[in-house]
């Protein structure tokens, strides 16, 4: 090979390598860790910053192990699938939610380790996933706290127990509240393993399945998960489980009047 052979393949590498640099999107709340999310969540498939994916939560974490967090996505087409990622987390994903049939909203409460972006991403149909999120300040520690009592002396007795409330919202949806009567253990406690919620479904009364959620470790101790449905089913049904196993069920109707 010839010196201007080299020389030329030599200058178009730094080019194309400078050229790919300048395109790379910068990450609106510039977190150490973005390319290692990109890494774990986005590899090889398309994915882009988008304004109309809303995280709403505090600026400030007052309680790091109770940090409350809705997401909407609006305006982006069919959403076939929700994460919710803290960046600066022993544990990144938090929750992973298939709307299926119905709003692209979720909103539940979390442990934040330290002073982290909190992002949600919504993939559409055609294959895109639309990233929003916030920067929130706080103490930290929430995932590595050691356990509370989460229901007294006795909280095994009321070990996946479920409270659950529904109404009516003016915009014809129905959002569904529920609480879930559970420890949620990260692991990261001396002699206290990982045992926490995997999953949670939602059925109409005739069993038709509307949404899904995966739960992982940050979630808050006695989780609160709130979904929004478009009105009319009439009450719902919802069946869940733990990482031990344990399985829960409840039905919850909208209040006699």
């Amino acid at each position: 090979m010839t010196l201007s052979r080299i020389l030329f393949l030599a200058f178009f590498s730094f080019f194309s390598t400078s050229a790919l640099a300048t395109t790379e999107v910068k990450d609106p709340l510039n977190s150490p860790m973005w390319d290692y999310m990109v890494e774990q969540f986005f590899k090889d498939v398309p994915w882009k910053f988008d304004d109309r994916v809303k995280v709403i939560t505090p600026k400030v974490a007052e309680d790091s192990a109770r940090v409350p967090v809705s997401v909407r996505a609006e305006g982006i087409g069919k959403v076939e699938e929700m994460i919710v990622i803290v960046d600066l987390s022993p544990f990144p994903k938090v929750a992973h939610y298939y709307p299926m049939k119905t709003e692209p909203y979720l909103e539940l409460r979390l442990k934040l380790n330290e002073a982290s972006a909190i992002r949600a991403a919504a993939k559409t149909s055609d294959g895109v996933w639309h990233i929003g999120g916030m920067y929130v300040d706080g103490a930290g520690g929430g995932c590595a706290a050691p356990r509370i009592k989460v229901a007294g002396p006795g909280w095994a007795d009321n070990l996946g127990k479920v409270q659950g409330r529904l109404w009516k919202r003016k915009n014809g949806t129905e959002r569904i509240r529920v609480r879930v009567m559970h420890p949620m253990d990260t692991g990261l406690v001396n002699n206290i393993p990982a045992f926490y919620i995997e999953t949670l479904s939602i059925t109409d009364q005739k069993g038709a399945l509307l949404a899904r959620l995966d739960s992982f470790e940050p979630v808050a101790a006695n989780p609160v998960f709130s979904f929004e449905i478009k009105g009319g089913h009439g009450g719902y049904a919802l069946k869940g489980r733990d990482n031990n196993g344990n399985d829960f069920r409840a039905i919850v109707l909208p209040k006699v009047k």
